[in-house]
């Protein structure tokens, strides 16, 4: 993987009590570096009407995958099979405690391409509220555009 890296992270989210399932993607730029057996990916992604990018750190390793987000939003979630991760998640409207809950964690190779899948359940304030998938795509940039994937 060349340093220079194109990311998407796409996400659905449906919520627990039934209703309209949600999908977000975020398509940015970024660095890839690896370290002590472990892959970083680093990217910022921007909100409407807000300044101030969200820098976002995606780690990968034999212990799962974990997201650090610090910026105009703060939160810490951890990806593993079967084990419940909780953290405070801040936004520029408040904060709250987050937990995640991956049932799935999969991670696919093919040369300059990698896809990390993950199904997990969220909680808030100790409250399940949705069950969601997350499709994180990374290419080094000097190669082919970004191909739409589903979830």
């Amino acid at each position: 993987m060349d340093p220079e890296v194109t990311v998407s992270v796409r996400g659905r989210l449906f919520p627990s009590e039934g209703g309209d399932s949600d999908e977000i993607e975020v398509i940015s730029t970024g660095e890839y570096y690896e370290r002590k057996g472990s892959r970083y990916i680093l990217f910022e992604e921007r909100q409407a009407d807000f300044d101030e990018p969200v820098r976002n750190v995606l780690k990968i390793s034999a212990d799962g995958v974990s997201i650090r987000k610090r910026g105009l939003v703060v939160s810490d979630m951890l990806f593993r099979e079967g084990v419940s991760h909780v953290s405070h998640y801040v936004t520029p409207f408040g904060g709250f405690i987050m937990g995640v809950r991956a049932h799935r964690v999969s991670i696919e190779e093919n040369g300059d391409e990698m896809v990390v899948s993950i199904g997990y359940e969220t909680e808030i304030n100790y409250e399940k509220t949705s069950d969601c998938e997350m499709l994180i795509t990374v290419r080094s940039a000097g190669k082919r555009a970004l191909e739409q994937r589903n979830c």
